[in-house]
């Protein structure tokens, strides 16, 4: 590594001094170091404890609502089955997560289909919230093609402190939690617990979820630090499926079709960890470990579809900081190298017996992912920034199916290995015209490699994917200047080369008749642009207020869906939020969402009416004496009636397109309770 060789020939010299730093704007992901927020070149935003925890949010996912460059789907009124995405890449086709998912430095997006179990990451835990989009994302290799979620968990405080909080509300909900932190000697710990439990906003909806974490960091020395974290979450779930609008006619907005429609979730891990300050800079080695089971019953008008999965993943990364002088020219010099092992078992059933089609499927995944990075950060100017850096990775997939037909007898088997690899170049100059004010050009190319669902689905197969890879270009200002007005506009420009979607069969085609099903494909370009705004203003000191709005098109630029736009994502989305805090232990807040008209999933021709757009309204009020704080939640205040999403399918006889339908959003619903902190 880079670094790590420049360091060896300063490692007589004496130890850069540690960063000074405004802890409000300190930043991590973008350079995967620490820095200033108004020296990033990217399109970043910052969500902290102190922000979020007086506002609307009740999960991880409602905080993200709204925010520039992302967009959040929403099954039911309860945490499961969420998507979130960034940069209109929500085609909502069943296809992997472009978003890549980091809690504190352990990826938490799925093996088999790279997306995030949101359920498992309680919001209450968490102290930041970095969300970056485009170039930067580079470093990070595979699934990080759109951006990178880096959530940092609480962490031990200097004094012990603890918290009590429980509420109820609407649908039956009961949340609770307890936390604990505490800093003895070298020893810090951090305990967290919870439980959920909802009957949700729908028929079979509801959810029975316990998350519980325990994190301990040891001061080995001044220059050696060490931390290790374990945790586990355990959920039973259902899902309410979507309704046709004549369905909701007879059973309302609040009915289900798919009654037996359920599914058990355990996940477990652990994460180990060092910092050594050594070779005149910050080592960093670390591995993770995630084991995860899932089984689910899906049921269809016409059959269910059952699956049993056991997924385990293993971490091992190495990173590398310093920071040289080279011929009067301070550098900062980063470089690491990372590894994943990742495995699947599946056993599922598809029984679609009036079809004559009853199938058992057994699979065994194996990937083997790794990757080595480096990037080097000057100011040739005192006035100028400029960055340059390289990744790459190399991917090895081994797969195993054996399907059996349970009626007319007989088997097949499907076997095989593919291998990827991928250079990720990026580079950015930023110059900063005022003292926190900056103005950047950055320019990059992510990648996403084929999961195991798109590759070996259980009703489809598609070998010979090719990974996504994006040529991404992006232009920002940024501005903390003024504590009345600060934020940052981001225009950007993404190519996308062979995006991955799910293309479904012909309008009209009956897919047991045929046998097919659909198809993940390579399309081979796909065109994603923007513009990202946030601001925030402090023109009065008990009162915050935030501004996000998105405007962005993604259309299809080959194929038989040449200049068609992507379903799911609007082309404007909108969010206003204000807290006010007042001396005498009030605090108030209230946010406004706007999202505009979008297509359906599945329609990528763009024949259907396309959803309405929505504006809703969230509110909550808080009371604090001494150590208790009370409060009241409102979510959807007026009653708005809208739906979150919908798509097109086949109906009970098999007819593709025959079927449109829609999830539900809640009507208003309520969530009070009291939190305690001692």
């Amino acid at each position: 590594m880079v670094p790590i060789l420049v360091s060896l020939f300063l490692a007589a010299q004496e130890e850069p001094p540690a960063l000074s730093l405004q802890e409000r704007h300190v930043v991590v992901t973008a350079k995967r170091y620490e820095s200033e927020l108004e020296e990033t070149p990217a399109g970043v935003t910052v969500l902290r404890r102190e922000d979020f925890e007086n506002g609307t949010a009740q999960t991880l996912v409602d905080l993200l609502q709204g925010r520039a460059g992302l967009f959040v789907t929403k099954n039911s009124s309860t945490p499961q089955d969420a998507v979130v995405e960034a940069r209109g890449f929500n085609n909502g086709g069943g296809n992997g997560q472009r978003l890549l998912v980091m809690v504190d430095g352990r990826k938490a997006n799925t093996v088999t289909g790279s997306h995030t179990d949101w359920a498992t990451i309680p919001l209450e835990n968490i102290e930041q919230v970095e969300v970056i989009r485009g170039p930067a994302a580079a470093l990070y290799g595979d699934t990080a093609v759109a951006g990178v979620l880096k959530i940092t968990t609480r962490r031990p405080t200097p004094e012990p402190t603890a918290n009590l909080e429980a509420g109820f509300g609407s649908f039956r909900t009961f949340r609770s939690y307890g936390a604990y932190r505490a800093t003895e000697g070298s020893v810090g710990v951090s305990l967290f617990a919870e439980r959920v439990t909802s009957e949700g906003f729908r028929v079979n909806s509801g959810f029975n979820g316990e998350n519980a974490t325990a994190l301990l960091t040891w001061e080995i020395s001044p220059e050696a630090r060490a931390w290790t974290k374990l945790g586990l979450h355990d959920d039973h779930r259902q899902r309410p499926g979507t309704l046709t609008k004549d369905e909701i006619d007879r059973l309302g907005r609040r009915g289900s079709t798919t009654l037996g429609d359920e599914s058990d979730v355990r996940q477990g891990f652990v994460d180990l960890g060092t910092d050594w300050d050594v070779l005149g800079g910050t080592l960093t080695p670390a591995v993770s470990v995630t084991q995860e089971s899932a089984d689910s019953i899906t049921t269809f008008a016409s059959g269910t579809s059952a699956s049993d999965t056991e997924s385990q993943m293993v971490q091992l990364s190495l990173r590398h900081l310093i920071k040289p002088e080279i011929a009067g020219l301070e550098l900062t010099l980063v470089s690491g190298i990372e590894a994943n092992l990742e495995s699947a078992d599946s056993d599922s059933l598809n029984d679609f017996s009036a079809f004559s089609f009853v199938e058992s499927q057994a699979s065994e995944y194996n990937r083997r992912l790794w990757g080595m990075y480096a990037r080097a950060e000057a100011r040739p100017l005192s006035d100028f920034l400029a960055a340059a850096g390289i990744r790459y990775d190399a991917s090895r997939i081994e797969f195993e199916r054996l399907t059996t037909d349970l009626v007319g007898g007989g088997s097949s088997a499907l076997d095989g290995s593919e291998r990827f690899s991928n250079v990720a170049p990026l580079a950015s100059l930023s110059w900063f015209f005022a003292e926190r004010s900056s103005v950047w050009l950055s320019a990059g190319r992510t990648l996403r490699y084929p999961n195991r669902d798109e590759l070996v689905g259980f009703l489809t197969t598609a070998l010979g994917l090719e990974p996504e890879r994006a040529v991404s270009w992006e232009l920002g200002v940024r501005s903390f200047e003024w504590t009345h007005l600060s934020g940052s506009v981001v225009l950007y420009w993404m190519n996308v080369h062979n995006e991955i979607f799910f293309v479904p069969p012909p309008v009209g085609e009956d897919v047991f008749a045929t046998g097919n099903f659909g198809q993940n494909e390579n399309v081979d370009r796909v065109l994603h642009r923007g513009i990202e705004l946030d601001l925030e203003s402090r023109c009065w000191e008990p009162l915050v207020l935030q501004a996000s709005m998105t405007i962005q098109r993604t259309t299809i630029e080959s194929g038989p869906f040449d200049g068609e736009e992507m379903p799911i994502t609007p082309n404007l989305s909108v969010a206003l939020t204000g807290v006010w805090t007042s001396t005498f232990g009030v605090t108030a807040s209230a946010s406004v969402r706007y999202v505009g008209e979008r297509f359906l999933l599945n329609d990528l021709s763009n024949d259907v009416d396309p959803l309405d757009d929505y504006a809703v309204v969230d509110a909550r009020i808080a009371y604090t004496w001494k150590k208790a704080t009370a409060f009241l939640e409102a979510n959807n205040l007026f009653g708005k009636e809208y739906f979150d999403n919908g798509g097109i399918g086949a109906g009970s006889t098999g007819i593709w397109g025959a079927r449109q339908a829609f999830n539900p959003a809640p009507d208003e619903n309520y969530l009070a309770g009291v939190a305690v902190t001692f």
